[in-house]
């Protein structure tokens, strides 16, 4: 009997190693995946409203890659008031978005109805 319970401890053992195996090299592709890339990231989006005022623009986007974002409807800083003024409700956008202390900050951004 003490061969049977050898042969299964040692199954065990082999199960546990490939799932931990299989875990790591997960976790090690996700990373990979979601890793912040070097240089200008544009993300899509839609204004949906424009607050020359505060300095901010609310825009509905699809994923942020690099920040970490799911498709939301968000209110951003602008670094500059001036990229406010030709921008309108429903104009579709490309931005230039990065993390900033206090929150988010647009620091480019292109009409992309043309």
């Amino acid at each position: 009997m003490s061969g049977i319970s050898v042969t299964r401890r040692g199954i065990v053992c082999l199960v546990a190693s490939i799932v931990a195996t299989a875990c790591v090299s997960a976790g090690a592709a996700l990373a990979m995946e979601h890793e912040p890339t070097m240089g200008t990231t544009m993300s899509f989006g839609r204004v949906v409203e424009v607050d020359s005022d505060a300095g901010t623009i609310t825009v509905e986007h699809l994923a942020i890659g690099h920040l970490y974002m799911e498709p939301m409807t968000m209110a951003f800083r602008v670094s500059d008031p001036a990229m406010l003024v030709p921008l309108t409700p429903g104009l579709k956008i490309r931005f230039e978005a990065e993390r900033a202390p206090g929150g988010f900050v647009v620091r480019r951004i292109e009409n992309s109805n043309r």
